[in-house]
This record gives structure tokens, C-alpha cells and sequence, in this order.
């Protein structure tokens, strides 16, 4: 997971970041990676249990109740928008987008880290997963396709200008154990630190090469609001 942070936070420009809101923020997994770069930081999600466990973790999030595609926020009030894990469980993606362009400032940037299914291989296993695993429901998740979602971006006002794929086999394995119960068993296996990170290297140098670019399981991207108000 360190390595993806590093993947997610290497998308954002050095240095402040402004005003930063995190829709679908859960308990602020994605403010946690960026907390020391938010001059003021917003987060808003729509379960009250979600957010008194933030409020627990991260003291200095502002928390919001709220619906992600009705926000409750001015115009042009966000530097920053992150939405880390949450789009794809948004039915309606064009009017998330539109608000996330309303409340964003000319020229800022949706940062966003979401499971795709682009690679047929994933799609197979996803549907397969999603059916045996309690923890997902395939009826209220849908992960993000690039077309689809650019298509959906460009609609709202908004421009894709990044779209990052990570996560191949060594991902599939070892990482989700809060989800997948069978991955738990792999935390009494000797010497699984070395082999997740090996096959976290591995994964990385595998989705670099040309023919597996766009194949991984998980997309960093980034999009922005036009420059004019």
C-alpha cells in the first residue's frame, strides 16, 4: 500500500496544495496521504459511522454529512478535490462530476484512485469475486472504465489529463485481506513481508512494459477543471 500512496501522492504538485476536499472520505484514507500538503482540508461522506471513526483518526478534517452529487459546498471553493475509493461506488458519475467541477476552482485539479476494468482477465475474476466475497456486492460497485470515464469527465467541464494504471498479479494476491478471507492465511506465511514487496517490484516493472500499459487493477488519475471561471 506504501507503494501505491507513493504512486497517488507523485500525481499532485510539490509543494501546497490549498484548499483540498475529499468526497466519499470514509475514515480520510486519502487525506491521511496528503494531510501535510492541505493548507485547510473538507471531508464529506454520507455515513455517520464512517465519519465519527475519521473524526477519530484525522482531528483536523472538517467533516461534512452529505451526498456527493449534491454537495453543500460554494462554487469555486476547492483547490483540490481526491476521491479515494469512492467513485465507483457513485451510481450516477455525470452529476459527481458536475458538482466536483462546480466546486472547484479554475484550474484545479480531481485527483482519484479507483479499481478499473478495462483487462478482460479482471473483469473475469472480479464477477467471480464479487459473488463469493460478503464484503462486496456487485449491484452498487462498478469499477471505473477509462473510455467511459473520460467520456463522462469531458461532459461534466472537466479534462482527464492523467490516467495511471497499477496492480497485476502480485496486487490480485496479496493485497484486500479485509475483503478476500482467504488472502488472511498469507500473514503466517514465513518471510511474506519480502515476498509482497517482490512482487509489488515485480508488478511495477510488469505494468510499465508496452503490451500490459493500462492492464493494472487500480487507476491513479487526475483531471481538471478549465482554466476560465
Amino acid at each position: 500500500m506504501r507503494y501505491l500512496d507513493a504512486e497517488f501522492v507523485a500525481l499532485m504538485p510539490p509543494g501546497r496544495l490549498g484548499t483540498v476536499v475529499e468526497l466519499c472520505c470514509g475514515t480520510g484514507e486519502g487525506y491521511a496521504r496528503l494531510a501535510d500538503k492541505a493548507d485547510f482540508a473538507i471531508g464529506l461522506d454520507v455515513s455517520i459511522e464512517m465519519l465519527k471513526r475519521a473524526r477519530k483518526l484525522h482531528p483536523d478534517l472538517r467533516l461534512i454529512q452529505g451526498d456527493a452529487t449534491a454537495l453543500p459546498m460554494r462554487d469555486g471553493c476547492a483547490d483540490v478535490v481526491v476521491i479515494h475509493g469512492g467513485i465507483h461506488h457513485v451510481p450516477n458519475r455525470l452529476d459527481l462530476f458536475r458538482e466536483i467541477k462546480r466546486i472547484l476552482k479554475p484550474g484545479g485539479r480531481l485527483y482519484f484512485y479507483e479499481p478499473v476494468d478495462d483487462f478482460w482477465l479482471w473483469r473475469g475474476i472480479r464477477k467471480l469475486v464479487y459473488r463469493l466475497s460478503p464484503g462486496l456486492d456487485h449491484l452498487t460497485e462498478e469499477p471505473l472504465r477509462k473510455a467511459r470515464t473520460g467520456q463522462e469527465l469531458t461532459a461534466a467541464g472537466l479534462r482527464l489529463v492523467a490516467w495511471n494504471t497499477r496492480g497485476l498479479l502480485g496486487f490480485c494476491l496479496f493485497m484486500n485481506s479485509d475483503i478476500l478471507i482467504f488472502n488472511r492465511a498469507f500473514q503466517f506465511v514465513p518471510g511474506i513481508r519480502a515476498i509482497t514487496r517482490s512482487a509489488c517490484r515485480l508488478d511495477d516493472w510488469l505494468i510499465r512494459r508496452d503490451a500490459l500499459k493500462g492492464c493494472g487493477l487500480i487507476a491513479l488519475g487526475c483531471a481538471e477543471r478549465a482554466g476560465t471561471a
